[in-house]
């Protein structure tokens, strides 16, 4: 079994605010045991598969059985929760709290392939084409924040904005029976149920549902229905006696479409914070969390080279090895091109993988050390990279590259705390 030294982070937005050598201590959870039981279950393609988070992975070969833990991981983001203080929502139930988030969504969201620079069906893809399909990329909130870069405002596609908008009303305190994500064959939707009445999320518009959605909605074929709790792979129709139905919204789905799905394994209270839904995944060998931790990118995992595999397998990351063949050009591009911060708020416990970096043109040391040493890889070269606490560098060939100075050097003089290696 590998094991790893670990980066021993303090922040304030930090879910971990301590780490050890090797074994983790998270709120009284030992972090060694918890990573060790982590890999019981959980296949590397699976893994895999939640870090990049490519449309064809996700719907086609997995069936949607990843989609639980990428909402999770939307769940505990510091986006959301960023949003919903800036919104200055305590309940969702408080008076003209829904308005607010509606309000929100309407201004402050831009799907993708609205942009001219992203406009082409089926679309110029920013996260690049693979296997001759755009890969259509899943985002993450901190990623659709970190895409205004290219449009002012939160930007994705639609089942990123359905994932993002359902994990905004989660947080917000409606329960995981009362929000379902529909899947169309090339459209993702949402409904949320609140009070009684019945909302439906379309991109970035909040419609209270109507008679006529009611008809628009009986008249689609969705093929599956998933939140942070279930899934269900079965053609489905929504129709008007859901509506109607005193049931949560998930209950009348389930009874007007005969299925049967288990009961929900989550045991969050109707309202939660971050700490609620940080100790439910970090303190879980449930291959569910697990995953959950993966697709948050999270360091706290035992097996943080699969980001290393993550990112050799971005076709932006192929696309790029294909115009710097030397391991000067390579360090130059990412010193002229890439500026210096993490998308992610809580850096201390993230990493970002190669096709963040080049895409949304910024990554913390380790993030920029990531991106190349795919490049460095992808070349011939044979690169470990090194992370200390204020620091990441990269050695090949005899070479130390040390990221903060942006040089060679001869020897690294800091203890190094965490190792990633292919």
């Amino acid at each position: 079994m590998k094991m790893y030294i670990f980066i021993n982070y303090f922040h304030k937005d930090a879910i971990h605010p301590t780490a050890e050598a090797v074994g983790f201590s998270h709120n009284n959870c030992n972090f060694k045991e918890v990573i060790i039981d982590e890999s019981k279950g959980i296949d590397e393609k699976d893994i895999l598969t939640v870090v990049n988070r490519w449309h064809e992975e996700l719907y086609n070969e997995s069936q949607m059985k990843f989609l639980p833990s990428i909402v999770l991981a939307n769940m505990m983001d510091p986006v959301t929760y960023e949003i919903i203080e800036n919104l200055d929502i305590e309940s969702i139930e408080d008076k003209g709290a829904v308005e607010k988030i509606i309000n929100w969504a309407n201004e402050s969201i831009i799907h993708t392939q609205t942009l001219d620079i992203f406009k082409d069906n089926p679309g110029k893809d920013p996260w690049g084409v693979g296997n001759l399909l755009p890969a259509y990329k899943k985002l993450l909130p901190s990623e659709m924040k970190a895409m205004s870069i290219y449009s002012g405002e939160i930007t994705g596609k639609c089942s990123s904005i359905a994932r993002l908008l359902s994990s905004v009303f989660r947080v917000s305190g409606v329960k995981s029976r009362n929000i379902v994500l529909l899947r169309m064959p090339s459209h993702t939707i949402s409904l949320v149920k609140i009070k009684d009445i019945v909302y439906l999320i379309n991109n970035q518009n909040i419609m209270k549902v109507n008679k006529k959605l009611i008809k628009d909605l009986s008249e689609l074929q969705f093929i599956g229905l998933y939140n942070d709790s279930v899934i269900v792979n079965n053609n489905i129709k929504i129709t008007k006696e859901i509506f109607k139905s005193k049931e949560t919204l998930l209950d009348s789905i389930i009874k007007v479409n005969n299925l049967n799905i288990s009961k929900t394994d989550n045991h969050l209270k109707d309202k939660f914070d971050r700490k609620d839904l940080s100790d439910m995944i970090y303190k879980s060998s449930n291959v569910k969390f697990s995953l959950a931790k993966y697709a948050y990118q999270s360091l706290y995992v035992k097996r943080p080279e699969l980001y290393l595999k993550a990112s050799l397998r971005s076709p932006k990351a192929f696309e790029l090895s294909n115009k710097l063949n030397t391991d000067e050009e390579i360090f130059k591009w990412i010193k002229e091109n890439i500026k210096s911060g993490s998308i992610f708020k809580d850096f201390n416990e993230r990493i970002m993988i190669a096709d963040q970096v080049i895409v949304l043109k910024t990554g913390g040391l380790k993030d920029k050390a990531i991106l190349a040493y795919s490049l460095l890889k992808r070349n011939g070269y044979n690169p470990i990279i090194k992370i200390s606490r204020k620091n990441a560098y990269i050695k090949y060939d005899e070479k130390i590259y040390d990221f903060k100075n942006k040089k060679m050097i001869n020897s690294i003089k800091e203890e190094v705390k965490l190792i990633l290696k292919d």
